[in-house]
């Protein structure tokens, strides 16, 4: 049994739903956009293994006795407070900061991911500070689509050793090597299933199909 803490945020969505398709109980937990909410919601279908709680409490109450084997996190700490007492094997903390004190927390710093569902423009999308163009170098060499990342995080999950803080970088990053810098960090190089050329095609019709819900 997971626990997704913003099972509703786009990555949220994925790691849920990639759960969910190998057969596991899912516990979301989100304080994002009601209307999103329900329109992504039809995706995980009356789901029995997806139970969606719509308030910390009712996780506290309902699931204090059992053990997650991990959490997904996407939230910030005040919207986790009240749930650090919850029994898991391991939270992985997905690139929102905070200064949670978890022995068992796994930080996971988030690449450059693109995929569907993600918040856009039909010509690229905010990262940090910087608008991305899909047709830019750095979109070329950096972007990682979000279900190879997600099929990496699976991975490490049934992984007995992970190190407390990783990076996850497509595997065409693997030769631009880190001369000069401080690694305080284990970097995965994930393999894509795809060319980004690919990718952009398959979102690029999504985008097209669903292009109200992205300029909601």
């Amino acid at each position: 049994m997971y626990l997704v803490l913003g099972c509703y945020h786009w990555i949220g969505f994925h790691i849920t739903n990639k759960l969910l398709k190998e057969g596991y109980h899912v516990i979301g937990f989100d304080e994002g956009d009601a209307e999103k909410e329900d329109e992504l919601s039809m995706f995980f279908g009356r789901n029995s293994l997806f139970t969606k709680l719509d308030n910390k409490e009712d996780i506290v109450k309902g699931y204090k006795s059992k053990k997650f084997n991990a959490c997904f996190n996407l939230l910030d700490q005040k919207s986790v407070e009240g749930l650090l007492r919850m029994k898991v094997g391991r939270w992985f903390q997905l690139g929102t900061p905070n200064k949670l004190n978890l022995n068992n927390k796994i930080v996971i710093d988030l690449p450059l991911l693109f995929g569907e569902w993600m918040p856009r423009k039909k010509s690229g999308f905010i990262y940090g500070k910087d608008f991305i163009y899909f047709n830019s170098g750095d979109f070329k060499r950096k972007a990682l689509y979000i279900e190879d990342f997600v099929d990496a995080i699976f991975q490490l999950v049934q992984s007995s050793h992970i190190p407390s803080h990783i990076q996850l970088k497509p595997f065409k990053e693997n030769n631009q090597g880190h001369q000069g810098e401080r690694i305080e960090y284990q970097t995965i190089f994930v393999r894509e299933g795809e060319h980004v050329d690919q990718r952009l095609e398959k979102i690029k019709t999504h985008y097209e199909q669903f292009h109200s819900f992205y300029d909601s």
